[in-house]
């Protein structure tokens, strides 16, 4: 195994940008999984993310008629408008909330099966958006992951004390004149930003998995907002990078690995808090 691993490094110029790039993601996402976990969005990520890939197929479709459409741009309209769709029914109508992400996912699903067949020209290149090009992700991927990882990072520390406010109460938010309208349009843009960009290079299985894993374990090991993200963030990056050695060492599609390898840490902080 040593050897796999140097092996692994030697060939780093290689693995670089792909391996930058799902790094940057993880940690986006996780970051983002906070506020998605503490504000009972959960599976919104994973509507999100077929979406993303349904956008990203409409754009290929537009494409093949003539019309300059950029995949990632369509994708990154539609999972806005299904985000900002799904935060309204929500506000009006609380327990409509899951129907609504559940009605999005089934919507997004059947509408990209129907779509994919139509872009044949197209398919090899359809095929690494929808599903991720883990281990084949170029220079810009890595260029768009670091932009939107510094973007996401920026926002949360320049309104680190609105957004733990607003997460505790948004009531006493709007009592006290924070602009709630704006954090939960500012929160939709985020998702919809990471979702989009994220899809393409580690695949929506991944994207759902990095969104809502380290949070969630990050929720059972800390206390504190910040000590969350900073938590969650860490195990995002860490599973990203030992996933891909591991997914290099034994030959396994690199998101699933970082997947199952999340899968993994979360039920050992399962056993390890219930032997104490």
């Amino acid at each position: 195994m040593i050897e796999d691993i140097r092996g692994f490094f030697d060939m780093w110029e290689l693995f670089r940008s792909s391996v930058y790039s799902s790094v940057l993601v993880s940690i986006s996402l996780s970051l983002i999984g906070v506020i998605a976990l503490a504000q009972h969005m959960v599976f919104l990520t994973a509507a999100l993310s077929q979406c993303a890939a349904l956008g990203i197929a409409l754009g290929f479709l537009i494409h093949g008629f003539g019309v300059e459409v950029s995949p990632m741009l369509a994708a990154f309209i539609l999972t806005s408008i299904l985000t900002f769709t799904s935060q309204h029914i929500n506000q009006r109508h609380h327990m409509m909330g899951d129907v609504a992400l559940g009605l999005i996912y089934i919507f997004a699903q059947s509408a990209l099966l129907l779509v994919a067949p139509l872009i044949v020209g197209e398919l090899s290149d359809i095929n690494t958006l929808l599903f991720g090009s883990a281990v084949s992700s170029t220079d810009d991927d890595m260029w768009h992951a670091l932009l939107v990882c510094i973007f996401t990072s920026a926002v949360f520390i320049i309104l680190f004390p609105s957004l733990r406010a607003y997460l505790i109460s948004p009531i006493a938010c709007k009592v006290r004149g924070v602009p709630v309208r704006i954090l939960a349009l500012l929160i939709a843009v985020l998702m919809s930003l990471n979702v989009t960009v994220a899809t393409p290079i580690v695949g929506a299985l991944t994207v759902f998995s990095f969104t809502i894993i380290p949070a969630y374990i990050a929720s059972k090991l800390v206390v504190g907002f910040m000590q969350s993200l900073l938590c969650a963030a860490t195990i995002g990056a860490s599973a990203a990078f030992i996933g891909f050695i591991t997914a290099f060492i034994f030959d396994t599609p690199v998101g699933p690995t970082q997947s199952m390898l999340l899968v993994v840490t979360l039920a050992c902080v399962f056993i390890t808090r219930r032997s104490r």
